[in-house]
C-alpha cells in the first residue's frame, strides 16, 4: 500500500507536464495541418505572409498551442499556486526581486553564449529571427506566463507533496530531500521543449525559477524572471548586438554578474 501510495504521488507531480506537453503537441499539429494546407494551395495573401514571415508563423502556432494547452491546466495549476503561496510565511527582502531579475538574465546570456560558442543551435536566442511585436507578445508575455503557472506554480507544489512523504535522502553531508520539488520540475520543463539545445537551457533555468519560487512564493516573481530573459535575447538578437558577444569574455561576464546575484542572494537568505 505505501509503494502504492508514492507511485501516486509520482504520478500527480508528472501528470501535469504530460497533459500540458501533449494538448500542445496536438494543438500544434493541428495548426501545422492548417498550415499544410494554405502552402498546399499556393497563393493567396495567407500563402505569401507564411512565405515572407516563418518566424512570424512559428510565434503564431507556438501562442495558439500555448493558449489550449495553459487553459487545459489553468484551475489546478492556479489552485496549486494559491494553496502554496498560502502556506507559505510572507518575507520581504529588500534588494531580492531586482537581484533574482539579473540573475535571470545574465544566467540565460551566459547559456546561450556558451551554447553558441559550442555551435548548438536551436536555443531560445533563435527567437530573435521573430518580429518585434509577435516576438515581444508570445516569447515576453504569453510564454512565460503559461509556463511558469505549468511547471513552477503546478508543479512545485506537488513535488514538494512528494518531497514530504520521501525519507530522508543524504549524499556526502548534502541534503538531497530539499533538491526534489526544483530538480523534477526542472526535468519536466526541459523534456517538454523537445530539442537537446533548448532542454539544456530550460533545465538551468528552471533551476534558478524554480528556486525562486521556493524563495519567494510568489509566481509573479517567476514569470517577470523568465520574460526578462526571453526580452533581452530577442532584443539582442533582433538588433544585431547577440553575435559579438559570443565569445568567452563574454560568457564569463554573464556568468560573473549571475554568481555576483547569487552570492548578494545567498548574503540576504543569512540576515533575514
Amino acid at each position: 500500500m505505501k509503494e502504492q501510495g508514492q507511485a501516486g504521488r509520482i504520478a500527480s507531480c508528472i501528470l501535469p507536464a504530460i497533459v500540458f506537453s501533449l494538448v500542445f503537441e496536438l494543438a500544434a499539429a493541428a495548426l501545422e495541418l492548417c498550415r499544410g494546407a494554405v502552402l498546399a494551395r499556393g497563393s493567396g495573401a495567407v500563402f505569401a505572409w507564411m512565405i515572407r514571415n516563418p518566424a512570424d508563423g512559428t510565434a503564431f502556432r507556438t501562442a495558439f498551442s500555448l493558449g489550449i494547452a495553459g487553459l487545459a491546466l489553468l484551475r489546478t495549476s492556479r489552485a496549486e499556486d494559491r494553496a502554496y503561496r498560502l502556506a507559505a510565511t510572507p518575507v520581504s527582502r529588500h534588494g531580492e526581486p531586482a537581484a533574482l531579475l539579473v540573475l535571470a538574465v545574465t544566467l540565460s546570456l551566459g547559456i546561450n553564449l556558451a551554447l553558441s560558442l559550442a555551435g548548438v543551435t536551436g536555443g531560445s536566442a533563435d527567437t530573435g529571427r521573430v518580429s518585434p511585436v509577435p516576438g515581444l507578445l508570445v516569447y515576453g508575455v504569453l510564454s512565460p506566463m503559461v509556463e511558469e503557472l505549468v511547471f513552477r506554480g503546478c508543479l512545485i507544489p506537488r513535488c514538494e507533496r512528494l518531497r514530504q512523504s520521501l525519507p530522508a535522502l543524504e549524499h556526502r553531508g548534502i541534503r538531497l530531500r530539499p533538491l526534489i520539488p526544483v530538480a523534477l520540475s526542472s526535468l519536466l520543463f526541459a523534456l517538454y521543449h523537445g530539442n537537446l539545445p533548448q532542454g539544456i537551457y530550460a533545465f538551468m533555468m528552471g533551476l534558478v525559477l524554480g528556486a525562486a519560487y521556493e524563495r519567494t512564493h510568489r509566481l509573479e516573481v517567476c514569470v517577470c524572471m523568465h520574460a526578462a530573459a526571453n526580452i533581452v535575447s530577442l532584443v539582442l538578437s533582433a538588433t544585431g548586438l547577440y553575435a559579438p558577444l559570443v565569445s568567452p569574455d563574454g560568457i564569463a561576464a554573464a556568468f560573473t554578474a549571475a554568481g555576483c546575484c547569487v552570492l548578494f542572494l545567498a548574503e540576504r537568505r543569512t540576515h533575514k
